[in-house]
């Protein structure tokens, strides 16, 4: 099975990493990397793209994580609901991991850096366990 991924994180250089790995496992037949949340929020609200998978950081200049969560649960419920969205962050704070447990949308929680073997365990759909 395989489907496409995005990736939203304004860190450039993770960006790269991460792009790589996902290019190199063979994964995901499409990906997508955005470093601006706002273009990443406008190219999963259109009507002809529908991600599969969004890797998403919560601390970004001019739309964090949580708005843009926010945002396409209302904007686009069907998206939101359809796509498997994992937080990626640096974040240590255990408030972090509560919040993200009270959007459905949202299948893990998983700290920076991520792993070929998380990596693998998301392109098949596998909750993922916060202690990662």
């Amino acid at each position: 099975m395989r489907r496409s991924i995005v990736v939203i994180d304004d860190d450039e250089i993770y960006k790269i990493i991460i792009g790589k790995m996902i290019s190199n496992s063979g994964l995901f037949d499409r990906e997508y990397l955005f470093t601006d949340s706002r273009e990443a929020l406008e190219f999963c609200l259109n009507e002809a793209v529908k991600p599969d998978v969004i890797l998403l950081d919560l601390n970004m200049p001019h739309l964090d994580g949580w708005e843009f969560l926010d945002k396409i649960k209302d904007s686009c419920p069907h998206t939101y609901c359809q796509t498997e969205i994992y937080i990626v962050t640096s974040s240590i704070f255990a408030k972090d991991q509560e919040r993200a447990k009270t959007y459905e949308g949202v299948k893990g929680f998983i700290s920076k850096p991520i792993t070929k073997e998380l990596l693998e365990k998301i392109a098949f759909g596998n909750s993922i366990d916060p202690e990662n």
